[in-house]
């Protein structure tokens, strides 16, 4: 069993931080884990009492197979299990439209909680009490930014600059699957 200590901090935007925050706002514990130490990489593995572990990873764009890769290159989060029946996803993002790390890891922590029968948490909308702040429209930055409507959010000014898409862009072309933060610190380049 390995510790987090070598899973980057979430402000460094690669996945480890933000899939292991979603599992345990599912209430769901996490360890990292190398099965085998012929593998060159390592898992989060997702456990409880009764029930099969999950083994979970991020795949880039560029082949590397790991649970803390950059999310700018994530291709898809996965979540795995082996039992005496087979060995099979509970969750796969390879069939996903887009690599959208933020809602590929909350839906990878739904179906983990939903695996091992923990009653699944509806991730809340940010802020959403009427105060005007919400998080970016860009939904990849992170940052919060003051909104007319908490239902729909604004780019940050930083991200509005760049030249980021809203969450309304998206959806008025979905046939794009590479919307991305566009500003030039987004996932720790800078």
């Amino acid at each position: 069993m390995h510790s987090f200590i070598k899973t980057r901090p979430g402000g460094e935007f690669h996945m480890g931080a933000l899939l292991r925050d979603a599992l345990v706002f599912q209430g769901i514990s996490v360890r990292v884990d190398k099965p085998f130490p012929s593998l060159p990489y390592e898992y989060l593995v997702a456990e409880r009492e009764g029930y099969t572990r999950v083994w979970i990873h991020a795949q880039s764009c560029n082949g590397t197979l790991h649970y803390d890769i950059p999310r700018a290159d994530l291709m898809a989060v996965a979540a795995v299990v082996t039992d005496h029946v087979s060995t099979r996803f509970i969750y796969d993002g390879f069939g996903a439209e887009e690599a959208c790390p933020v809602e590929q890891a909350e839906a990878m922590a739904a179906a983990v909680a939903r695996h091992f029968d923990v009653p699944v948490r509806e991730v809340p909308e940010p802020f959403a009490t009427g105060s005007g702040y919400t998080h970016c429209a860009c939904r990849d930055c992170m940052d919060t930014t003051v909104s007319s409507d908490v239902t729909s959010p604004d780019l940050c000014d930083a991200c509005r600059v760049a030249g980021c898409p809203s969450l309304p862009e998206r959806a008025t072309y979905p046939e794009s699957r590479y919307w991305a933060c566009q500003r030039e610190d987004a996932y720790g380049e800078a």
